[in-house]
């Protein structure tokens, strides 16, 4: 059966959308379809590194499951709504942050690991200044905070692993994508640049093969007077 497609494609933070009408015999169809439908989710893991260290942005559950338990801000796709634009919906409904892009993870349905039953989650991950953006509870959310990634708290559902993922997808793509543009100026020097690498868990060693890497990569270039710039 051959559904009219919904495509979604999404580049450096940017979303695009290609929605192709259904014609009449797949609205017959969709009254008809015969496999079971999991409950779509989103959760959102966002990183700052503060005072040297990195850390989470995690909400306090006002309601079950888990109540008062510390969680990823994220929550229920509604019908029709891009899964991209969920996310940002739940992460401002929870926390009041709003960040100017995401990058995906991964979609997440093992049986269990929700109680209320079936439900697949689609994870994504954003890089903030902390100072820019402090976390406000809302919606069902209890408390909203930065909690380090190195001793969370227990956690719901199954977001420990999703915090372990999200970081280890957030490293690799320091090194492919401009992912940690919003941690600097628009022109930094060096020191800077060996410093936020290293909060994030990603530095090298030796400063020159850090460069080297971004360069090579076409990230990062080199301004006057030995300063760098992110290429975006």
């Amino acid at each position: 059966m051959n559904l009219s497609p919904v495509v979604e494609s999404q580049f450096r933070g940017k979303t695009t959308w290609t929605v192709f009408p259904p014609t009449d015999k797949e609205r017959a169809l969709s009254h008809t379809y015969k496999y079971a439908r999991p409950a779509l989710t989103v959760d959102v893991a966002v990183f700052a590194p503060i005072d040297g260290e990195l850390q989470v942005l995690l909400i306090r559950r006002a309601s079950e499951p888990f109540r008062d338990r510390w969680a990823l801000p994220g929550g229920f796709v509604e019908p029709e709504e891009p899964i991209s634009l969920a996310a940002l919906r739940e992460l401002q409904e929870e926390t009041g942050l709003r960040p100017r892009k995401f990058y995906p993870v991964g979609a997440y349905g093992d049986p269990g690991r929700d109680p209320r039953g079936w439900t697949v989650s689609a994870l994504f991950y954003t890089i903030v200044d902390a100072a820019g953006h402090v976390p406000d509870a809302q919606s069902d959310a209890k408390e909203a905070g930065w909690k380090s990634t190195r001793l969370p708290p227990p956690l719901a559902f199954d977001h420990r692993v999703l915090v372990s993922d999200a970081l280890a997808r957030m490293r690799d793509d320091l090194y492919t994508q401009p992912v940690a543009t919003d941690l600097f100026p628009a022109r930094f020097e060096e020191e800077l640049l060996v410093k936020r690498f290293a909060e994030l868990g990603a530095g090298e060693d030796d400063p020159c093969r850090l460069v080297r890497r971004l360069t090579d990569a076409g990230l990062l270039t080199t301004e006057e007077h030995g300063l760098f710039c992110w290429v975006t």
